[in-house]
């Protein structure tokens, strides 16, 4: 589940252009 995660995550913001924050955020990690 964490490597699906730790795929789908980058790949969605890469995609919505979000900022790295947003990323972590969502991940849950630094």
């Amino acid at each position: 589940m964490t490597k699906k995660i730790l795929s789908i995550i980058p790949a969605r913001g890469g995609s919505k252009g979000l900022p790295r924050k947003n990323i972590a955020d969502l991940a849950g990690k630094p």
